[in-house]
């Protein structure tokens, strides 16, 4: 029984895939696992930010949205901010600024603020590359590369079913979410939390119903724990060059990130 067939299309990741929609998904996989492998061997600074700016040119050259782009940065963001707040208090000698409040006191130093940057490049190379991997390749394409490299079914499956539950909690919460504005649950800060509240609790009973459902509907179909999975196509010649430029990238990149030429 196939549980990608169920999924709408407008469910599928990879809307921004034209660009490159006749790269093997083999190829497009291959380039940022090796750009990942790239940012956490390379020690230059400047390799990072030239990496950066690369893979955010090759997002708006596949028209990728800023407001979708953002969203999706917000958290790396966070965890960026964090980890160089914490460094530039706890590490270094070179005081850059000084605060005092309450008698409590706290320096902000010149190396910390260094260590902290460099490691922000890192996270934001390795973030972006997996955001430009997601915006290039479908959410079948994903699955056939999952039965290529034989990933465990059980994992897949999960994945299968957790990526389309998440629509399902999304819309669940919009429709709940209009509910309570019709009947005034946002008028005011607490109203506002009390609704949130109880829009979790709703979220969490009728995800639970719509397992049981779900379930029901699978058993009623005859499956038994097999799941249908579409075949990655073979290599053809085309592919072999396309892979042999996403090697040849990879190894300029490497080379240049050893040789210090960025």
């Amino acid at each position: 029984m196939s549980l990608v067939g169920i999924m709408r299309g407008s469910q599928t990741a990879g809307r921004h895939s034209g660009i490159i929609s006749s790269v093997h998904p083999f190829n497009k996989a291959l380039l940022p696992l090796g750009l990942l492998v790239l940012v956490l061997t390379s020690a230059s600074p400047g390799f990072h930010f030239f990496l950066l700016v690369m893979l955010f040119s090759f997002l708006f050259y596949a028209r990728m949205p800023l407001s979708l782009l953002a969203r999706r940065m917000v958290i790396p963001a966070f965890i960026v901010f964090s980890f160089l707040l914490v460094n530039t208090l706890q590490y270094g000698d070179t005081v850059i600024l000084s605060l005092s409040a309450g008698g409590v006191e706290a320096a902000f130093y010149r190396e910390g603020l260094l260590r902290g940057a460099f490691t922000g490049l890192r996270v934001f190379s390795a973030v972006t590359a997996l955001i430009l991997f997601s915006q290039v390749t479908t959410f079948r394409e994903m699955l056939s590369l999952a039965k290529s490299l034989r990933i465990p079914l059980t994992l897949v499956e999960l994945v299968v079913y957790t990526y389309n539950f998440s629509f399902y909690l999304g819309e669940e919460a919009s429709r709940i979410m209009a509910a309570q504005k019709l009947r005034l649950g946002h008028r005011n800060r607490w109203s506002l939390l009390s609704s949130y509240g109880t829009m979790g609790g709703m979220i969490f009973i009728r995800s639970y119903d719509r397992a049981g459902k779900i379930n029901r509907a699978q058993k009623l179909r005859c499956y038994r724990g097999k799941l249908y999975l579409p075949a990655v196509a073979p290599l053809k010649r085309k592919d072999y060059y396309h892979l042999s430029l996403v090697l040849v990238i990879i190894l300029l990149l490497g080379t240049c990130s050893i040789l210090g030429f960025v």
